[in-house]
């Protein structure tokens, strides 16, 4: 695997259709990226964020987004299979329709939130785990 990617600051980037792989981010920043029918497959993006972006059409296999911040981005149509996203927060995204399957999108233990989904175009006025339920996301 090669080194990962610290502290990048992508802006206005164009990956569409790029297999990433395993790549690895941590504490960079991704604004205006277009990220549309990208592949992943055991990626890790580590306290990134994530800014105006599209993951439109994207497909993620045993992927992790770990304290990930996603803002006004769209994930329409994306694909989350076996994924961990934990501790993330998504604002003004769209999520819908997104298909997530396995992986550990939850609420931690004593009810204290490790994921957090606010003014996003799909049920913004009803607690996460509805969200998710509604979203098919449970």
């Amino acid at each position: 695997m090669s080194e990962p990617s610290v502290g990048r600051h992508y802006r206005d980037d164009d990956w569409y259709g790029e297999d990433l792989g395993a790549a690895r981010f941590e504490r960079c920043t991704f604004t205006d990226v277009d990220l549309s029918e990208v592949s992943t497959g055991g990626a890790v993006f580590d306290q990134c964020t994530f800014h105006g972006g599209r993951f439109n059409a994207s497909t993620h296999l045993s992927s992790a987004f770990v304290a990930c911040d996603f803002r006004r981005t769209s994930f329409f149509d994306a694909t989350f299979e076996g994924c961990k996203m934990l501790g993330s927060v998504f604002a003004d995204c769209t999520l819908r329709p997104m298909r997530v399957v396995g992986g550990q999108w939850h609420v931690g233990p004593g009810g204290k939130p490790e994921l957090f989904i606010t003014n996003n175009k799909a049920a913004p006025e009803i607690p996460v785990q509805r969200k998710f339920d509604l979203l098919n996301l449970a």
